[in-house]
């Protein structure tokens, strides 16, 4: 009987180790813009440093705009990443040498990443799209060292939808591609200890978290999304989420405890409650970094 698992090549797992590095790299970059759009933090027209000549003299040198042009460079350096992810895992043709010769030209990963402007087109207002295409030709190097002039068409909401856009399009191919139950079986099976060790995450524990950041806890059993947000007055504001009833929320509630300024899991708990936790918890999309651990698949010491 033929063996229907798809087969994995040498390729695969330098392609898989490669982009397993744009990911969390790309994940670092989102931080910070997430961080960015959802504490709403006021942007600075200006910078400037006095610089001593004399005593009691100072010359002012400075820049204008430097939170604009900070968070412009993470959103250009994040969907550099996030395309790069998305064309080692989706299209055969995207090479680490080809990609490389990318640089950081977004039109051409984006082509790599079989994106093309027309879906960006669908999935962007007119002026959305406007945009994203302004960030897709800003010359990065250029940007990041001011060496030559870079147009920046900045607005709130816009670079939210784009960044969310991106974030979406690579955890769909993450969840497709890596933490596929076929793509797993392939991976352990075919495997065994025929390559030189290589690291991947895979999700193994389906088990409460014992620690919850404050502000998580509390959108997620108040029926708010812990990721998405939309502008407000007074900055960002969590979107509604009907991911969890009334019931599972107060569950949730009834099951931790409040105290240095996080939320802790009361113990002791048993496996059933403490899996019925977890379930809860994807259900609002909600990960822990603790929920994953790094596995080592390559040549056997012995």
């Amino acid at each position: 009987m033929t063996d229907p698992t798809p087969k994995i090549e040498f390729a695969d797992i330098l392609r898989l180790s490669k982009g397993e590095q744009y990911f969390f790299a790309a994940l670092i970059d989102l931080a910070f813009l997430e961080k960015i759009f959802t504490n709403g933090v006021p942007f600075r027209e200006s910078f400037s440093v006095r610089i001593p000549i004399a005593s009691d003299e100072y010359l002012t040198d400075g820049v204008m705009s430097p939170d604009y042009i900070h968070t412009t460079l993470f959103l250009h350096s994040f969907i550099e990443k996030s395309l790069k992810f998305i064309s080692l895992l989706t299209n055969a043709k995207a090479t680490i040498r080809s990609l490389r010769a990318c640089d950081h030209n977004l039109e051409k990963l984006l082509a790599y990443a079989l994106i093309t402007q027309r879906d960006l087109k669908n999935a962007f207002g007119d002026e959305d799209y406007r945009i994203c295409d302004r960030v897709f030709k800003l010359n990065y190097s250029y940007l990041r060292y001011l060496s030559r002039n870079q147009e920046i068409i900045f607005k709130y909401e816009s670079l939210l939808k784009i960044t969310s856009y991106f974030k979406e399009k690579m955890l769909s191919c993450r969840a497709s591609n890596i933490y596929s139950i076929e793509y797993r079986d392939s991976f352990v099976r075919r495997l065994g200890n025929k390559y030189p060790i290589t690291i991947v995450s895979i999700p193994v524990s389906k088990e409460a978290p014992k620690i919850v950041n404050k502000e998580d806890f509390e959108n997620i059993t108040t029926h708010k999304s812990y990721m998405y947000v939309s502008p407000a007055e007074d900055g960002f504001k969590h979107l509604p989420s009907s991911a969890l009833t009334d019931i599972e929320c107060n569950f949730l509630i009834s099951c931790y405890e409040f105290k240095n300024s996080k939320y802790h899991l009361k113990s002791p708990i048993d496996n059933q409650t403490s899996r019925r936790i977890f379930k809860l918890f994807s259900k609002a999309e909600y990960t822990l970094p603790s929920q994953t651990r790094n596995i080592s698949v390559g040549r056997s010491s012995r």
